[in-house]
């Protein structure tokens, strides 16, 4: 496999569009439900898509999944999207939102984990140190973003019991989505792997909705922000910001990609005191740095990584064929 810096850049900068969603998402929750929300999202993903996938790639669309590659496709679109959302949106209502966001700082374990097993990935000793650091400095960056916000009240232990189990399935949902990205990605194309995660979201989501018998809120769509609102999630931190990270995965690890993804939480701490007038603090620009660190060193190091791999491969192939020529010449 090949892997570069670019890479890394794509994720990073996939990342950080995902960051954006916040200043859209928290308004338009005050109209529509968190699943509807989600729902219109892939909705308008889906659409968008269709024109190009129409016109340049109809023939791919089907093709381009082997056999295996439709179980992965499952996973990313109904596990990744649909069913991960569903499981933190409802941490949130029975869980402290610090938690809730601590519990995710796992998700880059258990991808190494899974990496290591799926993708037989084996990260280089340089590797551990960084992850760590990533990880400590993430965290931190995260916890000191959601620190001011308050505990659900009249919550029993069943409740937080509960919450934590949504948190840790959530999680490990992510994680999984990591890794079936990156095999969906060996036959497929970033545009095309966006489509899948986007239509088996939607059709996950259409269900859930159904049984649910949610009424469809008529009212929230007379409003234009509301509208434009819907149009730039889908948009920009949906199908736009997808497209940018599978392409950048295409060309590094899922290991390498699920701490470069650590970088989200400074696209948050940014637009929050640029449009929220939160002011940052020398300790969150002391996490923030230090994730910004950790995560070049773990780029630095896989790159240096695949190109010794290539050395080594264009070594063993000249001596291959320099023994092709000597026998030939005897």
């Amino acid at each position: 496999m090949k892997s570069n810096h670019k890479g890394a850049l794509l994720v990073a900068l996939g990342s950080l569009m995902w960051a954006t969603d916040a200043l859209i998402r928290v308004p338009a929750l005050g109209s529509v439900s968190s699943t509807f929300l989600v729902w219109v999202e892939h909705a308008i993903g889906i659409v968008a898509l269709l024109p190009f996938l129409f016109f340049y790639k109809r023939q791919q669309i089907f093709g381009a999944l082997a056999r295996g590659q439709w179980f992965w496709s499952l996973v990313v679109g109904l596990g990744g999207s649909a069913a991960a959302l569903y499981c933190f949106t409802q941490a949130f209502l029975t869980l402290h939102p610090t938690v809730n966001i601590l519990l995710q700082k796992l998700q880059p374990i258990l991808v190494v984990l899974m990496a290591s097993v799926v993708l037989r990935e084996k990260p280089q000793k340089s590797f551990y140190f960084w992850a760590v650091l990533a990880i400590f400095c993430g965290t931190g960056l995260s916890l000191s973003e959601n620190a001011s916000q308050n505990q659900p009240t009249n919550q029993s232990p069943t409740d937080w019991l509960r919450g934590i189990g949504y948190s840790l399935a959530a999680t490990a949902l992510w994680a999984a989505s990591t890794v079936a990205g990156k095999k969906l990605l060996a036959t497929t194309t970033a545009t095309l792997a966006t489509f899948w995660r986007f239509l088996w979201a939607f059709l996950g989501l259409s269900l859930g909705l159904i049984i649910s018998e949610q009424p469809f809120p008529v009212d929230a769509f007379q409003n234009s922000t509301n509208v434009l609102g819907f149009v730039y999630l889908g948009i920009i931190p949906g199908i736009f910001a997808m497209i940018v990270y599978y392409a950048g995965m295409k060309q590094t690890s899922a290991t390498t990609t699920t701490f470069v993804e650590l970088i989200f939480p400074i696209g948050s701490m940014v637009l929050n005191a640029m449009f929220l007038d939160a002011r940052l603090t020398p300790l969150q620009i002391a996490w923030a740095l230090g994730l910004i660190a950790a995560v070049l060193m773990i780029s630095l190091d896989e790159t240096k990584a695949s190109q010794k791999t290539l050395a080594e491969l264009h070594t063993a192939s000249a001596a291959s064929d320099s023994q092709i020529r000597t026998h030939e010449a005897s």
